[in-house]
């Protein structure tokens, strides 16, 4: 399908510009194609469900740890007792 429709978006500082150009190549997508998506993912439009990004700074912050390791381990542990 063919749109008629083009934009021109002014005002795009530097650390914006390198930040779409990054997102896009992440995703091997031309900037075009990421702005398109990303606008229609952003007024609910697309088909894709919405994925959210405010808990990605945990991400691979997991730190070692003898106590909460110990508390894990005691809670996988199965009583035979409940399950009779």
């Amino acid at each position: 399908m063919k749109y008629s429709k083009q934009y021109t978006i002014r005002g795009i500082n530097e650390s914006l510009d390198k930040q779409i150009k990054k997102l896009a190549h992440k995703k091997a997508q031309s900037l075009n194609t990421w702005v398109l998506e990303t606008l229609t993912r952003s007024l609910g439009l697309g088909e894709e469900e919405c994925r959210y990004h405010d808990l990605d700074y945990l991400s691979g912050q997991w730190i070692e740890d003898k106590a909460i390791l110990k508390a894990l381990a005691e809670q996988h542990q199965i009583d035979e007792e409940l399950w009779k």
